[in-house]
Order: C-alpha cells, then sequence, then structure tokens
C-alpha cells in the first residue's frame, strides 16, 4: 500500500522486516527491487531482482525487472539476456518482447528492434510503448509517413500526451535541420506532422468526450487542408 502511494522510502523498512522473517520470500525481494529502482538506487535493486530469481528460478517478472534496471545502467548484453529469460519462461509477455526491442534500439539494430516490437503489438496491441518505438526508428530512418501512421494509431487507442510531445519535439528538431541544409519543403513537411502531434498531445488534458470531439475536429481539418493541396496542384 505505501508503494502505491509513492511512499518508497516508508516502504523499505517494511520490506527488509518482511524478509528478516521470510528471508527467502522471492516476491518480497522483488518489490524490494521495484522501491529501490523507483529510488534511484539502481545496483541495489539489481541484487534484490537477482535473489528473487535466485529463490524463485521461473520468476520471468523478476527476469523482466531485471532486464529493466541493467538496460538503465546501459549494460545492454546482460539486460538482453534477462529479458530473453524472461520469454523463454513466459513467450507471450509482451512487456518482455517490447523491451528487448528497446535493448536493440541502443544497439542500433533498428529490424531486430521493430521486428520485437511487431511481437509485443501481436501479443498485445493495445500497448502503447511498441508503437511509440516503431514510429522513434521510422523517423529515425526518414520514413517520416510510416512514423505518422504509427502515432495516428497510438493516439487513436491511447492518449499518451509525453509520447506525441517528444514526438512533436523530434520532429521540430528534424525540421530545422533540415531547413539549415536549405531543403525547405522537407522542413515544412516536418512541421506540419509537428504541429498535429502537438495537437494530439494536448487531447490527453481532456474528457473522452471532448477528445472524441477533438479528433473528429482534426478530421474534418485534414480533409480540408487535403482537399485545399489538391485544388492547389490540379490548376
Amino acid at each position: 500500500m505505501l508503494a502505491a502511494q509513492g511512499r518508497l522510502e516508508e516502504t523499505l523498512p517494511v520490506l527488509e522486516k518482511a524478509l528478516a522473517l521470510l528471508p527467502s520470500d522471492a516476491e518480497t525481494h522483488n518489490t524490494l527491487g521495484d522501491a529501490l529502482q523507483g529510488l534511484e538506487r539502481l545496483s541495489e535493486a539489481e541484487t534484490s531482482y537477482r535473489c528473487a530469481i535466485e529463490f524463485k528460478p521461473d520468476y520471468y517478472d523478476a527476469c523482466n525487472n531485471l532486464g529493466n534496471v541493467l538496460r538503465r545502467l546501459q549494460r545492454y548484453e546482460e539486460a538482453l539476456a534477462a529479458y530473453e529469460k524472461a520469454i523463454a519462461l513466459r513467450p507471450e509477455f509482451a512487456e518482455a518482447h517490447h523491451n528487448r526491442g528497446m535493448i536493440f534500439a541502443h544497439l542500433e539494430n533498428p529490424e531486430q528492434a521493430m521486428a520485437a516490437f511487431g511481437h509485443a503489438l501481436a501479443l498485445r496491441p493495445e500497448l502503447p510503448e511498441p508503437r511509440f518505438g516503431n514510429a522513434l526508428i521510422s523517423l529515425a530512418q526518414g520514413d517520416l509517413e510510416t512514423a505518422d501512421a504509427e502515432m495516428e494509431k497510438l493516439w487513436i487507442q491511447h492518449t499518451v500526451p509525453e509520447m506525441h510531445r517528444t514526438y512533436a519535439r523530434l520532429l521540430e528538431k528534424t525540421a530545422r535541420q533540415l531547413r539549415r541544409q536549405g531543403r525547405k519543403e522537407e522542413a515544412k513537411r516536418y512541421r506540419e506532422k509537428a504541429r498535429w502531434a502537438w495537437v494530439r498531445s494536448g487531447s490527453g488534458m481532456l474528457t473522452k468526450e471532448q477528445a472524441d470531439a477533438m479528433r473528429e475536429e482534426v478530421r474534418r481539418m485534414r480533409e480540408g487542408w487535403e482537399k485545399r493541396l489538391e485544388r492547389q496542384w490540379t490548376l
């Protein structure tokens, strides 16, 4: 209950007392690892997760959590091994497939990263993180249309403002770089996509009814904009 309230410092002595009574309780070691990771005590969190796995070798959640802390410590090969162990124990563990994709992204292997994100989405289409990962990789590869299509799907399924804000900032950064290179038309396309990304990010502060109304308004605006472009090019 303390952990759910974010009172992590108060959680630690309770968990340590529980472990003094039941030192081989894997779930408590895992929960302690979560609290330590939340407090940025990453090395101690790693130790707790490893204890959880030692006492319960088939504890796939702890394997995934260990991978997360190793990733934050930038020990990517070890993190990958932890995620793969979690997947071996539970092949339908979508979050571990996504996390595995994140490691491939860090290791600059976009093909394997996107394959892992795709596997995660096949298992749980509602997860926002793999779709966001696909969008960022596509954007890095210069495939703006695929990136924006992924963000559009993400917006329809979930309103995650911070993801859209991050995407908008990346688009604006790319637009500035293109403009400095004299590629003004390409820069304009990126700025236009950034504008829609900022619109999407704002819908996270609305009620469902307001967000649905905004989606409909954006759809009408886009149709009007596309018709104006069509008339411009056919004159």
